[in-house]
C-alpha cells in the first residue's frame, strides 16, 4: 500500500485548522523515517476541494485530518472521501485533539479510517504515535 525505500517519497494531504499542529505533524511524520513531501490545508472542505480538482497521479498517498475544524469537520470530511470512487483508496488517518471513548473510535474505523491518532505537543510522542498508526494501516 504505501512506497517503498526505493520508490518516490510518500505524498501526505494534511488537514489542521492549527499551524502549529500542522508543522508539528510533518515534523513527527518525517521523523518516522518515511520520507514525505506535504499538501497542506487548513479547513476540510478546502482539502476534499484539492482531492476533487486533483489529477487522480496526483493524489497523495494518505491523508492526516484533524476532527475538530470550522466549517466541515474531520468526520464528515472522512464521509465525503469514501464517498468518492477515486478517493477512497487513499489511507486516511484522524488526528485528534480530543480524547476518545473506545465506541467513538470503533465508528471512525468502521467509516474508512485506517487510524486514529491523540495530538500531543511532544514531537517524540507524536511521532511515537504516528508511526504506530501508519504501521498498522500499511
Amino acid at each position: 500500500m504505501f512506497k517503498t525505500a526505493t520508490e518516490k517519497q510518500m505524498s501526505v494531504l494534511l488537514i489542521d485548522d492549527d499551524s502549529d499542529y500542522r508543522w508539528l505533524i510533518s515534523d513527527a511524520m518525517n521523523m518516522t523515517g518515511m520520507e514525505c513531501s506535504f499538501k497542506e490545508s487548513q479547513r476540510a472542505y478546502e482539502g476534499l476541494a484539492m482531492l476533487k480538482n486533483s489529477n487522480p497521479k496526483e493524489l497523495p498517498d494518505m491523508i492526516l485530518v484533524d476532527i475538530e475544524m470550522p466549517g466541515m469537520t474531520g468526520i464528515e470530511f472522512l464521509e465525503e472521501v469514501k464517498k468518492e470512487p477515486t478517493l477512497r483508496g487513499i489511507t486516511t488517518i484522524i488526528v485528534s485533539g480530543v480524547k476518545m471513548r473506545r465506541e467513538q473510535r470503533d465508528e471512525l474505523l468502521q467509516k474508512g479510517a485506517a487510524g486514529v491518532v491523540l495530538k500531543t505537543p511532544d514531537i517524540y510522542e507524536m511521532t511515537r504515535r504516528l508511526k504506530e498508526a501508519v504501521d498498522r494501516a500499511a
